[in-house]
Formats: C-alpha cells, structure tokens, sequence
C-alpha cells in the first residue's frame, strides 16, 4: 500500500509539475507540497490500523527513496537530469521543502501516544 499511495502522490505531483511549472516555480512547488499532504492524509487515514509516528516516518522515508530512485533511473534512461518529482537543484529552498513534505506529510496525521 505504501508503494500504491506514493505512486498516486507522484502522478499528482507530475501532473503539477506539467500544468504549472512552466508558469510558476512558487506555485508549482505549493501545489506539489499540497498534493502530497492530501495523499499522506488519505495514507494515514485509510491504511494503518494504529498510525503511529514510527509508522509515519517510515512511510515519508520509502516515499522519497522511491522518488530519488525514479529521477535517477529517468534521468539515466533520458541522458540528462530529470527533477519533477523532488525539485531541480537550481531551485534551492523549495526543492528542500519538497523533498521534507515528502518525508513529513504522513506524520503530520499520526496518533501520538501519551
């Protein structure tokens, strides 16, 4: 399910990269951090019996393993650098959000214990 959930996020984030990353770079990567929150939300809502923080983290740590790992076998099939899914480098601050969101977003909805 994780996989299945991730690859929903990224075709979410491909597709707003597609539609608006030619107009805007702030308002491609606030769309992008939103679509992974919106499937993180529904991740952690529909699958977990306990989300728990651990759990959380996990799933935000495979999440962006699978996006490196996809830009690097597309960027190797394509010949050049290929950053949809996680952010060009050239961008700076917002490829970090990015990629945090990516991490962070299914913790943001974890049962904390006390």
């Amino acid at each position: 399910m994780v996989l299945l959930f991730w690859g929903v996020a990224a075709l979410l984030v491909l597709e707003t990269h597609r539609t608006l990353g030619e107009t805007s770079i702030v308002m491609a990567s606030t769309s992008k951090v939103i679509a992974i929150v919106v499937v993180a939300f529904a991740y952690m809502r529909l699958v977990p019996h306990e989300p728990t923080l651990d759990h959380a983290l996990s799933v935000g740590v495979a999440w962006l393993f699978f996006d490196i790992v996809a830009e690097m076998t597309t960027a190797r099939v394509l010949g050049h650098g290929w950053y949809e899914l996680i952010g060009s480098p050239a961008v700076g601050w917002l490829r970090n959000l990015i990629m945090v969101s990516w991490i962070g977003a299914p913790a943001l909805f974890a049962r904390r214990h006390e």
